[in-house]
């Protein structure tokens, strides 16, 4: 039998759902929407924020966590590049200094 592939959206809305009605069990949304227990349970794993942590799920973009890592990129891009040129300065100097 096929393996049945289900969109982002479906698995949010899926999670969601659970969210939103506490008084219907895993098991019971699970037939009503047509899945397996075990898939729900894995998306509700996978797309719940940790709240231990404060950890938000890894699958879900975040705007905000985007531009934060592409803030951080072209810092780390010039942070290295001034290592660089501290390293050649260094090398040089250390050469013209030999007694």
């Amino acid at each position: 039998m096929p393996r049945k592939t289900y969109s982002e959206q479906f698995k949010l809305d899926a999670v969601e759902l659970h969210h939103s009605s506490p008084e219907l069990t895993i098991t019971a949304l699970a037939a009503e929407l047509g899945i397996n227990r075990n898939t729900l349970k894995t998306w509700i794993r996978t797309y719940t924020p940790d709240t231990h942590t404060g950890a938000s799920p890894a699958s879900i973009p975040d705007a905000q966590q985007a531009k934060r890592i592409a803030e951080l990129k072209t810092t780390l891009a010039r942070v290295q590049q001034e290592r660089d040129i501290l390293r050649r300065a260094t090398q040089y100097f250390a050469g013209e200094m030999t007694w």
